[in-house]
């Protein structure tokens, strides 16, 4: 979720592309085994005599009456075939819809941002940077500035605010966080930024890689398709452009035969070349 925040999707694309989908993965997969119990169920009480009323049409009637008539033992056979290929078709049902379920994209428009009067600036300025939850600060003051070409980095111990500053720098804290202070990317006003202003500055002008590469790339959908998704929203690339592109940054990190992880999913990469 807080990746695809990154990447720039608005929040109507994230529940529609990433969250309903892996939602959906696990009701698509069970719904098919609550059928066949219900229908093994049901087999099993007529059978037994305990379901729809003697005579009544149905598979466990189909069997009983196979039972009833051991010399005509093409009715057990029936019985058993008729279910068991019933029950196969709605496993395979539901793994055909859970495989195919594949949700629909859209574009995001173009934003005008705020911008500062002209002036050479660094490319990221923060001035007392002040985070707070629930109005308990955990945040205080934090100023830095970062030209192009830059290396900058945040060192403390654990729990001191490194990963809420970065956070906090970009708006991808939860609701319940507070952010005071001058936030600049070169002549943009973080500070005064939209939601879907954000959505156009994430994943084209910021970049983001998560310290928890196991969790950060959507496991229902192939690593080009998600690195395609970016540049599908901020650069319109589609199709063989994107795949193009794709593999091109993927070469640029340096990771072996582009062209198959373009196709690979998640589980199939290590931890370091997630990161990549």
């Amino acid at each position: 979720m807080r990746a695809a925040k990154a990447m720039g999707l608005p929040s109507r694309l994230i529940m529609w592309r990433h969250v309903l989908p892996n939602a959906m993965v696990a009701t698509l997969t069970f719904i098919p085994f609550l059928f066949t119990g219900a229908i093994g169920t049901l087999t099993a009480l007529d059978f037994l005599g305990f379901g729809l009323p003697p005579g009544a049409p149905s598979l466990g009637e189909l069997a009983a009456q196979g039972k009833n008539n051991l010399h005509a033992p093409w009715l057990g056979i029936t019985a058993f075939m008729t279910l068991a290929i019933m029950l196969s078709l709605l496993v395979f049902i539901g793994e055909g819809l859970r495989d195919a379920f594949d949700p629909a994209t859209c574009n995001s428009a173009k934003q005008t941002l705020p911008r500062r009067p002209s002036m050479p600036e660094p490319l990221l300025h923060i001035e007392n940077l002040n985070v707070s939850f629930d109005g308990t600060p955990v945040v205080h003051s934090l100023s830095l500035t970062l030209h192009a070409g830059e290396t900058l980095a945040i060192v403390g111990e654990s729990g001191s605010g490194k990963s809420v500053s970065a956070l906090g720098m970009v708006n991808l804290l939860p609701s319940n966080a507070s952010i005071q202070g001058e936030r600049w990317l070169g002549d943009t006003n973080l500070a005064s930024l939209t939601q879907a202003q954000w959505n156009g500055i994430r994943g084209n002008r910021v970049g983001f890689i998560f310290q928890e590469p196991m969790t950060s790339l959507n496991p229902l959908h192939r690593v080009g398709k998600q690195i395609g998704e970016a540049l599908r929203l901020h650069q319109g690339l589609r199709g063989q452009a994107a795949r193009q592109r794709s593999k091109a940054l993927l070469e640029q990190v340096k990771l072996p035969r582009a062209d198959e992880l373009l196709n690979a999913w998640p589980h199939q990469l290590s931890g370091g070349q997630r990161q990549r």
